[in-house]
């Protein structure tokens, strides 16, 4: 029996899918890593494994990553992001909406 039981955070994609799905090279998702800005989940074979919560981050760096946001600034835009509990998306729609 197949268990579709899943969440935001049941990993489901390798880093060639997540690089896919996010629109980041693959060395870029590993230079994310190595600067500790994400942690994906490790298969029985230590592949790394990404979930839809981690796609949705790797979105969101992706865009600051195209206005030339640097690792430091990456690192706390996030932590303000998650201290404030601020939805990025909604601070991009009300810079183009206003």
């Amino acid at each position: 029996m197949i268990n579709l039981d899943r969440d935001e955070n049941t990993p489901l994609y390798n880093i060639s899918t997540a690089a896919k799905l996010c629109g980041l090279p693959v060395y870029t998702i590993r230079w994310l890593e190595k600067n500790g800005i994400l942690l994906p989940s490790r298969s029985g074979g230590n592949q790394r494994m990404f979930c839809d919560r981690d796609i949705n981050l790797l979105i969101e760096i992706a865009n600051m990553l195209h206005r030339n946001v640097n690792v430091e600034g990456i690192k706390f835009v996030l932590e303000i992001k998650q201290i404030y509990h601020i939805n990025l998306k909604d601070i991009e729609n009300s810079d183009e909406n206003g």
